[in-house]
């Protein structure tokens, strides 16, 4: 009887998938960075290191990580669509930075649900033999 562990992913994904995902990933925090320069041009450290900190867990298997970080995207999203409603409308006051931001987040939870990162998230499994 043989058993085949796991470390830093789930068993199964292959070489260049592994690749795909640390790119969309790499991707995803680059986005993310952006997003926060364009809300807060403080040029704060901890946010990014928080979302630094969630992708590499994504890069680990975990999917709780990855459900969070989609979370916070369709939030996101949400807030997007209703400051473009707003500004479609005719609202005043509204900074077209913070448009962007919230897009620039959706943009995260968008690249968060690509195939290669869905497949990599998931849970480490042994396999015996």
């Amino acid at each position: 009887m043989s058993v085949m562990l796991t470390v830093g992913g789930p068993v199964g994904v292959a070489g260049s998938s592994r690749r795909a995902a640390a790119g969309l990933l790499l991707l995803a925090w680059t986005v993310a960075a952006a997003a926060s320069y364009l809300g807060d041009p403080t040029r704060e450290f901890a946010p990014k290191l928080a979302t630094a900190f969630l992708l590499w867990r994504i890069w680990r298997g975990a999917s709780w990580s990855r459900y969070l970080l989609i979370s916070l995207s369709c939030i996101s999203a949400g807030l997007a669509v209703g400051l473009a409603f707003g500004i479609a409308f005719g609202a005043t006051g509204i900074f077209t930075r913070s448009l962007v931001m919230f897009a620039l987040y959706a943009v995260v939870g968008g690249l968060l649900c690509a195939p290669p990162v869905r497949r990599f998230a998931r849970s480490p499994r042994a396999v015996v033999t």
